[in-house]
């Protein structure tokens, strides 16, 4: 019990301090010693991997865009500035790997509760889809059809159990229907999500706590982006269809 108090401290000081690599590497010993998770746990080890794992993806999506935006000033990016976009990749492989593996192996096995379930699954969609951003040929399709899986299979089980405004519900839509816009290129698909879930969320918005209400607004806000631009982008080829027709 000293042990796993010292390893629980020792997460917490990370989260506050942002070091969200120790928050890794105290967690991993945290699953070694018992990988049965409580929700807080469970929170950070969300926390840790989505902050390390996108800061790098932001990182490299701007290296590989033509026209980059302004970077942050924050010290990761200002670290990888100058950085090999293939050191980049390593480091988001490395790390969607781990996490897929430790879901796999060690925390789906034992989930016992449907909210675990639904989470696992959730994480297995979303470090698969991740690696389909970097990888090519064969491991880019075996990460994108485990994406398929992990999303799919959370996105059924949180059906009709996670009200329409659940967090955690609502960043599963927001990443699920991205997924298939970008990677799977099923354009109308994803926008019947992303719009459906968005409806009913904010028509539900108001019944919530005031406290509660900032985290689901920020998602919601996040899809209604999306549809804004997919919404441009779908006129776009919609007019250069109508342009090839013509010819």
């Amino acid at each position: 019990m000293a042990m796993r108090d010292e390893i629980l401290a020792q997460i917490q000081c990370a989260e506050l301090a942002g070091s969200y690599e120790q928050m890794i590497k105290y967690l991993k010993e945290l699953i070694k010693l018992d990988p049965k998770l409580n929700p807080e746990a469970l929170q950070w080890l969300s926390t840790a991997y989505e902050r390390v794992v996108g800061n790098r993806r932001y990182v490299w999506l701007e290296m590989n865009n033509e026209n980059p935006k302004p970077r942050s000033s924050s010290k990761f990016h200002k670290f990888h500035v100058d950085s090999n976009p293939n050191k980049v990749e390593n480091e988001i492989r490395h790390y969607c790997r781990e996490i897929i593996n430790m879901v796999t192996e060690k925390l789906l096995p034992i989930a016992e509760t449907l909210d675990e379930k639904i989470l696992f699954y959730k994480l297995l969609g979303e470090y698969n889809h991740y690696l389909t951003e970097i990888e090519n040929g064969t491991a880019c399709r075996e990460a994108r059809d485990a994406a398929i899986i992990g999303y799919s299979t959370a996105y059924e089980l949180s059906n009709g159990y996670f009200a329409s405004c659940n967090p955690i519900r609502l960043s599963l839509i927001l990443n699920f229907s991205t997924f298939r816009y970008n990677i799977l290129n099923h354009y109308d698909l994803a926008y019947q999500m992303a719009e459906q879930a968005y409806s009913i969320a904010t028509d539900e918005l108001n019944n919530l706590d005031e406290e509660d209400k900032p985290i689901p607004m920020q998602i919601i806000q996040s899809i209604r982006q999306n549809l804004s631009t997919w919404d441009r982008e779908s006129k776009h080829r919609d007019s250069h269809r109508v342009r090839l027709n013509s010819y």
